[in-house]
């Protein structure tokens, strides 16, 4: 039973770490890949959906609401849940495009990994739209929260998310602790778009990218 255990909390560990539980992880990041025409195009749709959603909000302020429950629906749950991570996911299905199919933030960072916070780059990281991004919070040792990246200008990242509060120079001058202007920027009740700081981005993937990816991978 004692070896049982210790394979147990060993397979926990590896997976946590991967998976951005154990904040220093450093899973496979590509750096390099390269860019089709057919792929940018796919870009600019799936950027132009999400685009489409911005604006949308729960209903009466408990993750519901007939687009918020669509969402939901895309990943196999009904209203009441969180959603961030469903609206991404619904975002991509719209182009057919393969992801976890998943509520949980930490498991939408398997593979296509083009950045993360740990990995000592070669240049600069310049998305190329449409990426995946995971925010993570240090009150839950995990990333908490996921939204989509449009551009980066100037060093900030516009991003569009769900499940998130129209936050800004607003949510600075209101008299919160940093505890629950978190709570506010993960689980609030808008699709909006968003300019983040660098920081704010602890782990990207590219789904939108896969074939670029794997043809990297392929020729490695």
């Amino acid at each position: 039973m004692h070896t049982i255990s210790k394979i147990i909390i060993w397979i926990f560990l590896v997976c946590s770490s991967f998976l951005g539980y154990g904040g220093n992880s450093s899973p496979v990041v590509i750096e390099a890949y390269p860019v089709s025409h057919e792929v940018t195009q796919l870009r600019k749709q799936l950027i132009k959906i999400t685009e489409s959603q911005v604006g949308i909000r729960e209903l009466t302020g408990n993750n519901d609401g007939p687009e918020v429950e669509q969402y939901l629906k895309s990943v196999g749950l009904g209203k009441g849940y969180p959603w961030c991570v469903a609206f991404v996911v619904w975002c991509h299905k719209q182009l057919n495009i393969k992801i976890p199919v998943t509520a949980w933030s930490p498991a939408m960072f398997p593979r296509n990994i083009v950045f993360h916070k740990w990995h000592k780059r070669t240049s600069e990281w310049i998305p190329r739209g449409g990426e995946v991004f995971g925010k993570y919070f240090s009150s839950k040792c995990r990333i908490a929260h996921v939204g989509m990246i449009k551009l980066k200008y100037s060093n900030h990242f516009h991003t569009i998310e769900g499940n998130t509060s129209l936050m800004g120079a607003i949510l600075k001058m209101m008299n919160l602790t940093q505890k629950e202007k978190d709570r506010m920027d993960r689980d609030g009740i808008w699709v909006a778009m968003k300019i983040r700081k660098p920081e704010d981005i602890y782990i990207a993937a590219d789904y939108v990218g896969d074939k670029e990816i794997q043809i990297a991978l392929n020729n490695k």
